[in-house]
């Protein structure tokens, strides 16, 4: 199990199963969040939701 999609999970062999936290999603709502509270505007709380990236390295378990 790997983090942030990094491009070589997909290469190997199986390929690697990670979770994809969408970075530049993260850094857009943090600037908007600095310019709204510069801008005298409410604090507010963004959730960010990841994407599992399922490859080769994940099985069904057996019964």
């Amino acid at each position: 199990m790997g983090h942030d999609d990094h491009p070589l999970s997909g290469l190997l062999t199986p390929g690697l199963t990670t979770v994809d936290w969408d970075i530049d999603g993260i850094v857009r709502a943090a600037v908007r969040l600095m310019s709204a509270a510069a801008d005298g505007g409410a604090r507010r709380r963004v959730v960010q939701q990841p994407t599992l990236r399922a490859r080769g390295s994940v099985g069904r378990l057996p019964t």
